[in-house]
């Protein structure tokens, strides 16, 4: 376009010359080498974005005419297209505003996320108490509000669920102690050995877990209960290994009903391999939070020379280094709750994870490891209340509390310092799955030991 232009004006160019422009610049452009053209029409008409000089004076009423039909013409358009755009762009909001159910926007303030977390257990552990199937989180929010509109996503409610954790029982029904079976998610640095160590001695109950290959003459062919030299009990299984599992799952553990407690911490593989519709698995946890538990596994993996997962080079980076090191974890509980290892991890897998525990999960947390223990006994029906076994099971639980290894202990961190800042940077869809658990563990208590 530019060159034909520069073409028109050039001393040799002779007549008149015509240069039509391409479709991308849907504008015409008519030149002449007539010097006397008015600059006032031009200045005008250019502003427009069209370029009109005539061959003579003679056309200048001919021109006006045509450059007031295109201004209409082209502001008639705008609008139009203006119009369409805004419908569009109206439309996109509601249908993502609809999918998304119009609560979880990325400007909430934590008050705000908290509250709506908060409202969405109340109304369905209200529900619980009162016998009655869930409520909606929005009709308990704004009964009636939008006519029912949101109503429709109410039909997503379970189907977030992985697969492979439709034989966990669902929280809503009562613990059958003949159909099922308490399984333990082992989360790291969670508290999970302290509790394993109040299962075996403060619960006297036998579990299936990674002991069960310390048997000595170990079975390969057979489900058997053999006695650890502490007096421990456990079934000569390893539930923390893929194969483990499948060899489990080959020799019927949960048919043969030989474990009191099952523990693993592959949710989707234990479940999916292990339980089955007659054989349910009754799943309950201990969580932490993750800047606590990051810091655990900072100097567990830097100093612990005697595990496999022992790293020197991680003896060697500060606190920072480690949060931004290939060494660090992205968003475990999150990942290994959804079964999902790559990839980003989206708004809607936090709406699933959030489901999972709130259905599925008996959560107890590790700032209150003692009250937990306390609860998880009283669910699982392990001691008869007001019994003096009662009392003597608290007295152990609190024993082994108080002489834990003093080595787990870390200084703490500043919050919203910079280790702080790039422990969360790794972990936040696990950060916001800790705040939701702690508003379930408050109603959970509620409505399960009242």
């Amino acid at each position: 376009m530019r060159r034909a232009r520069r073409d028109a004006s050039s001393p040799s160019s002779g007549g008149p010359r015509v240069a039509v422009s391409s479709k991308r610049q849907s504008k015409i452009s008519i030149t002449t080498t007539a010097p006397q053209a008015r600059m006032d029409a031009g200045s005008f008409m250019k502003s427009l974005g069209i370029n009109v000089v005539g061959k003579n004076d003679d056309e200048d009423e001919q021109r006006k005419d045509g450059a007031i039909m295109a201004t209409k013409m082209s502001d008639l358009d705008v609008h139009q297209l203006k119009t369409k755009i805004s419908l569009g762009c109206f439309g996109l909001f509601m249908f993502l505003w609809m999918f998304s159910g119009g609560s979880e926007s990325s400007t909430m303030s934590p008050q705000e996320k908290h509250r709506l977390a908060e409202n969405e257990i109340a109304g369905e552990y209200k529900s619980l108490l009162l016998n009655n199937s869930a409520s909606s989180v929005e009709e308990d929010l704004h009964p009636g509000k939008f006519g029912g509109l949101r109503n429709r996503f109410r039909k997503r409610d379970g189907k977030r669920i992985p697969e492979a954790l439709r034989y966990l029982a669902d929280m809503k029904t009562p613990y059958n102690k003949v159909a099922e079976v308490p399984y333990f998610w082992d989360i790291p640095f969670s508290g999970e050995t302290m509790a394993e160590r109040m299962f075996r001695k403060c619960h006297i109950l036998v579990q299936a877990c990674e002991k069960g290959v310390e048997q000595p003459d170990f079975n390969d062919e057979k489900l058997e209960v053999f006695t650890a030299s502490d007096g421990s009990q456990y079934v000569n299984v390893d539930t923390t290994t893929i194969s483990g599992i499948e060899r489990a799952q080959d020799l019927n553990l949960a048919h043969e009903r030989i474990a009191d407690i099952m523990v693993s911490p592959l949710v989707n593989d234990f479940a999916k391999h292990i339980f089955d519709e007659d054989h349910m698995g009754r799943m309950f946890a201990l969580f932490r939070h993750p800047v606590d538990r990051a810091i655990s596994m900072y100097y567990y993996l830097g100093s612990a020379s005697w595990d496999p997962l022992f790293n020197p080079k991680i003896k060697q980076m500060t606190l920072v280094e480690y949060a931004r090191s290939a060494s660090m974890e992205n968003n475990w509980v999150t990942r290994f709750l959804l079964n999902k290892f790559s990839g980003p991890l989206q708004k809607d897998d936090m709406r699933a994870a959030k489901e999972v525990v709130r259905k599925k999960v008996l959560v107890g947390l590790f700032d209150d490891i003692e009250g937990s223990m306390a609860r998880f006994e009283k669910y699982f029906g392990w001691t008869q209340p007001g019994t003096e076994d009662e009392a003597n099971t608290g007295k152990c639980r609190k024993a082994i509390i108080e002489a834990w290894d003093k080595r787990h202990d870390h200084p703490p961190i500043i919050q919203d310092g910079p280790e702080w800042k790039a422990i969360v940077a790794a972990n936040r869809w696990d950060l916001e799955l800790y705040q939701y658990v702690k508003i379930l563990y408050k109603y959970q208590g509620k409505t399960f030991l009242t």
